[in-house]
């Protein structure tokens, strides 16, 4: 209700009076992106997986994707206010996918846990836990985040767009370990309950190894054809964004191979690990993309952003190797590469 009523004035202050008229949508947004969140969470607690990395990761890229396909086709341009209502659409979408799969949802039964004397958590591990999350998970908004805003401060507004385009043009990389991340750290915990360690590491290496062929294999597509698909897709004035995103990618790129390393800390209980590592790494990117930035524009903080990123997923993979004894990296051997291939004749058999 407050958003509704301070949405106006704050479109007027901004002078984007077309946005004035859509307050109504904005909220319809917010709902729905609110009752997503709801429901992803209980359908991950039934262990519905792949429903959840299919309405949470893939079905909002795909609508956005064919909906500003279909603008670009018509030859039509996509102000905000067209934008918020594709935004809007794709989580309408996904919420109908989330009410059906909540309807058509069968309770799980935790047959494991029958005949255990479980104890629920007592409030202060609760506490420590969520505190330690939301707060890794701020320093990792702001890292994601941060970028963009120092470009704004040494370039100019040709120099931010164009960054923008690349940030966007990563979405596609970053959607493959997004979805991996939906479906895989919930078995860190059961393993690592179970004391099943081994089991562990292979399914957090394998994934990783087959994370890293997809994102290596987009990032080859972008360097083959990235310039005419930029030029085509925003124009040719944004054709520079491609050596900042494949800066960009090489860090995308390393995330993947590191597998879930921050993830496995996550479901192990080192939460407090977790933060440190991650503040660490935000304040190095910080500082480098202080530094870089001033001097070098795009390019230079695309190179922070990229350094820091593989040095937080060094740091994860050791300790997770340090604490667990547990190797989280892809599979860099002929061997490792079969136990891969045999792993996925066996889904596909299943």
């Amino acid at each position: 209700v407050s958003l509704l009523a301070s949405w106006s004035p704050i479109a007027a202050q901004v002078d984007a009076l077309p946005l004035q008229r859509e307050g109504v949508i904005l909220i319809i947004a917010v709902v729905c992106m609110s009752l997503n969140r709801l429901l992803d969470a209980y359908l991950r607690s039934q262990r519905h997986f792949m429903t959840s990395a299919v309405a949470a990761e893939l079905l909002p890229r795909l609508i956005n994707v064919i909906a500003f396909a279909g603008l670009l086709y018509a030859a039509l341009d996509a102000p905000l206010p067209r934008t918020i209502r594709v935004f809007t659409t794709a989580h309408a979408v996904c919420l109908g996918v989330y009410l059906w799969s909540f309807w058509k949802t069968k309770p799980f039964q935790a047959k494991d846990l029958e005949g255990r004397d479980y104890q629920p958590p007592r409030l202060r591990e609760v506490l420590e836990t969520t505190v330690s999350l939301g707060a890794r998970n701020g320093v990792s908004i702001f890292m994601q985040a941060s970028d963009i805003w120092i470009v704004a401060l040494f370039a100019t507004k040709d120099d931010v767009a164009t960054y923008g385009i690349a940030l966007a043009m990563l979405q596609l990389v970053a959607a493959i370990p997004a979805v991996a991340n939906q479906l895989i750290p919930q078995e860190f915990s059961v393993y690592f309950a179970n004391g099943q360690l081994d089991n562990l590491e292979s399914i957090a290496r394998t994934s990783a190894t087959l994370v890293s062929f997809m994102t290596l294999a987009l990032v080859v597509g972008f360097s083959l054809f990235g310039l005419p698909l930029i030029g085509f897709v925003f124009g040719s004035q944004y054709q520079s964004s491609l050596p900042i995103l494949l800066i960009l990618m090489i860090g995308s790129v390393f995330n993947a191979a590191s597998g879930s390393a921050g993830f496995i800390l996550q479901m192990t209980g080192d939460h407090v690990r977790l933060l440190r590592l991650n503040v660490v790494a935000a304040v190095i990117n910080l500082v480098l993309s202080l530094g870089l930035g001033y001097f070098f524009g795009g390019i230079g903080v695309a190179v922070a952003t990229s350094t820091s990123l593989i040095f937080v997923n060094i740091l994860m993979v050791f300790s997770v190797y340090k604490r667990l004894g547990v190797k989280s990296f892809c599979y860099t051997t002929l061997a490792g590469f079969r136990n891969v291939v045999n792993a996925v004749l066996r889904l596909r058999g299943a």
